[in-house]
């Protein structure tokens, strides 16, 4: 449930990782990840909008599910022209 107190509703959002399984992106979401879990007030949740995963392979999603099950704050996808959308849900 998103909190909508007095100063409304707080959002970060994150674009374009293009995850792989060994590359550096990984290391950059996870700093990402830290950097947004530090925030006060905490966001009422994370968009991470666009090409989550470079090519859309089944393993770059888990590391993907694994990075971004870091984050204090819930995490909504949005799936861009790189990411299979069954390959997402799954």
């Amino acid at each position: 449930m998103l909190r909508t107190e007095e100063r409304g509703v707080l959002l970060a959002q994150i674009t374009d990782t293009h995850i792989t399984r060994d590359g550096p992106e990984a290391r950059y979401l996870g700093e990402i990840i830290a950097w947004i879990n530090a925030l006060r007030p905490l966001p009422d949740a994370v968009l991470l909008s666009g090409d989550a995963v470079d090519s859309g392979r089944p393993e770059q999603y888990a590391a993907l599910r694994d990075l971004l099950a870091r984050s204090e704050s819930p995490v909504f996808v949005v799936p861009g022209n790189h990411d299979a959308r069954a390959a997402l849900r799954d």
